[in-house]
């Protein structure tokens, strides 16, 4: 996806997937950054450094940008575009934060399994239901003890 500015003969193109995934990657560079990215906060020195830098680049791409004429449609077309940039950014957190849930275990990391055919036992109750021996707490082996894959 990208959104394009023509004005007269002069034409900027920004590709917004592209936009996004860059500054999804600078906020994984930090641990504490990527953390609150995952609660769904993007950073706010980040943005305001990056839509710096892309403003800087688009009214590079023009004669004269702060003209009155054209200086209203440039900014409206950079506050555009940055939204659409942060909002590709929760996509890609999404994909990188986002984990499976174990349905082996129920996102435990553990569980009862039967002895006789493992298949889960009832936490209340951990008797195999086959042969009525108990059972003990195992680590799940689908998601190695972690509860999601």
């Amino acid at each position: 996806m990208s959104q394009t500015l023509t004005i007269g003969a002069q034409t900027v193109t920004v590709d917004i997937e592209s936009m996004g995934k860059d500054l999804c990657d600078l906020h994984n560079k930090d641990q504490g950054i990527k953390a609150r990215l995952a609660l769904g906060m993007l950073d706010a020195k980040l943005c305001a450094t990056f839509k710096d830098e892309l403003t800087k680049q688009i009214k590079g791409q023009f004669d004269d940008p702060d003209n009155d004429l054209f200086s209203k449609r440039i900014n409206d077309f950079i506050d555009s575009v940055n939204f659409e940039i942060a909002c590709k950014v929760y996509k890609y957190a999404e994909m990188v934060t986002t984990k499976t849930v174990c349905e082996a275990c129920d996102g435990k990391g553990y569980g009862y399994w039967s002895c006789c055919n493992q298949n889960p036992v009832d936490e209340d109750v951990p008797m195999c239901p086959v042969c009525h021996e108990h059972v003990g707490e195992e680590e799940c082996t689908e998601c190695e003890g972690k509860g999601e894959l």
